[in-house]
């Protein structure tokens, strides 16, 4: 890349900002490449992709805080939704750049991880995992998208997963419309194939991981960090998305998007 990167680091953001930013480059007018971490601030089950599926199900049940997001490509099955469990403990890394730098993304979590003792796996796909037992676990995850002539990369580092949750989502699911590329449906328990690094290494300091995380990310971009902020106008306009989103029914419960083209 060679080139300044703006680096905006937004902390816990409320669901409204959340379901926002994965519009970001849709919203956003943008002009220099920018990566932006955040993670949400309460645990919530995350439905994501871009297919017609009905899963009014799940937003109707009763189990707790259910966002859908028009996320940036996770790899679902036309007409499935994927799932994931977010809250504080998930960390998101949002990059708008000229290159599709996705496999960067996978060999610099690899890296990474490798620094603070852990050996870990590729899945030939999307997804890096940890060894614990005899069980490989997952506990990062990368999309692609391109937006207005960027190329949008996502990577979600996951220290803390929460399966019981997980699995109560995939018990909800009578209308089989629940398929997320995450691990194979087939699996009994989802804590035997998704879990969190504070589970092989409980002494790691996300702040500290997430910083050696972007210096190597960096190195291998040919980039250096621009600390930054969004600007009101920005913020507001990311709200005003993700609420919109949340409010749309059509959206919510069947996957409509025309009021959002």
């Amino acid at each position: 890349m060679g080139n300044q990167v703006k680096y905006v680091d937004l902390g816990l953001v409320s669901k409204e900002m959340y379901t926002g930013i994965w519009e970001y480059g849709s919203v956003i007018d943008i002009q220099t490449p920018i990566l932006i971490r955040f993670s949400l601030n309460v645990e919530s089950v995350i439905l994501f992709g871009k297919s017609k599926a009905d899963v009014s199900h799940i937003i109707n049940s009763d189990i707790g805080n259910v966002i859908r997001i028009f996320e940036i490509g996770g790899g679902v099955p036309d007409g499935n939704v994927g799932y994931y469990i977010e809250g504080p403990n998930v960390d998101n890394f949002l990059l708008y750049s000229s290159n599709d730098v996705k496999q960067l993304f996978l060999q610099t979590i690899r890296e990474c991880s490798f620094k603070f003792g852990i050996e870990t796996f590729w899945n030939g796909r999307n997804d890096v995992f940890f060894k614990i037992g005899n069980k490989q676990k997952k506990f990062f995850g990368t999309g692609y998208d391109s937006e207005n002539g960027w190329h949008a990369n996502d990577g979600s580092i996951t220290y803390k997963f929460n399966s019981e949750l997980a699995n109560r989502v995939r018990e909800l699911d009578y209308k089989n419309v629940l398929k997320p590329p995450k691990f194979d449906t087939d699996v009994g328990d989802v804590n035997d194939v998704i879990g969190g690094l504070w589970e092989v290494n409980s002494d790691i300091n996300k702040t500290e991981f997430n910083n050696k995380f972007l210096e190597i990310l960096m190195k291998k971009l040919g980039g250096t960090l621009e600390k930054n902020n969004l600007s009101s106008e920005e913020l507001q306009l990311l709200i005003s998305r993700g609420k919109k989103r949340l409010e749309d029914e059509e959206w919510l419960l069947r996957g409509n998007n025309e009021n959002f083209i």
